[in-house]
């Protein structure tokens, strides 16, 4: 009875001390833009991915992102994309900046 009740408290001390690395603790993002130097009027295509993530917003672009996606967008001066993502447990952001010159003469 002794062993069955130490095997036991082992057995929950060990359940306590879990620390897995699946996929609710794992969070990432990747936010690209091409091309990332450009004249005024012209366009990019920034592209997103994630990972673990169950929402996602392109500060400026989107509220509610797609977790994986992209879209055109045409900057009118320099700018910095800044994509947030999140799950139940973390948050985390990347970003991309695009570099606008003004249109050669």
């Amino acid at each position: 009875m002794q062993i069955r009740a130490l095997f036991f408290l082992f057995w929950v001390i060990s359940a306590c001390n879990n620390t897995s690395t699946g996929p609710t603790s794992l969070l990432s993002c990747n936010i690209n833009a091409d091309p990332r130097f450009i004249f005024q009027g012209e366009s990019v295509v920034l592209s997103w991915t994630s990972n673990g993530a169950t929402s996602a917003e392109i500060e400026g672009v989107l509220r509610t992102a797609p977790l994986n996606g992209s879209r055109v967008v045409t900057p009118q001066e320099t700018s910095t994309y800044i994509m947030r993502v999140s799950n139940t447990f973390r948050r985390a952001e990347c970003r991309v900046t695009v570099n606008v010159s003004k249109t050669p003469r």
